[in-house]
């Protein structure tokens, strides 16, 4: 018994040593808020013209932050549901390439809200995390009941 346990206590040391390398460290509050602090957001941020001109590049990805429930209901033509928690791992399942551009969208960008902006809280994090060619639509500042975009849903 002692022999068998022996290798497998050693085999168990050298994983965990393993898996601890293998995990990133969580970035500190005071790191990513002098990130973010540095993001400049008026280069990562189109106007409705830019955003509809990109949207037509299959290459382009289209993610909506919101919950789930709201982009079943209806979402932009085209978007895949990212949801407003950031992590690398959900980001590579919709862009394996961090050099893929990504456009970013929340109710914020729909139609006029008294909630907080998803875009403005997820647009560093996806920076902070390497993706550099992420880009958020604009709040929405018109005068009807919702953004000019096609959608898709159900209503």
């Amino acid at each position: 018994m002692r022999k068998i346990s022996l290798p497998l206590l050693a085999c168990l040391i050298c994983s965990s040593a393993y898996a601890e390398e293998a995990l990133q460290q969580p970035v500190t509050y005071k790191e990513f808020y002098e990130f973010a602090n540095q993001v400049d957001d008026k280069a990562h941020t189109l106007t409705v013209a830019q955003f509809k001109e990109m949207m037509s590049d299959p290459e382009v990805i289209i993610a909506d932050l919101r919950s789930k429930e709201a982009y079943d209901q209806e979402h932009i033509k085209g978007a895949v549901h990212l949801g407003p928690d950031i992590t690398l791992e959900k980001l590579q399942s919709i862009a394996p390439s961090s050099d893929k551009k990504i456009i970013m969208y929340c109710a914020n960008s729909l139609f006029q809200t008294r909630m907080v902006s998803l875009t403005d809280v997820a647009l560093p994090q996806a920076l902070y995390l390497g993706y550099k060619n992420t880009y958020i639509l604009e709040r929405y500042s018109g005068q009807g009941e919702k953004i000019d975009l096609p959608f898709e849903g159900q209503p």
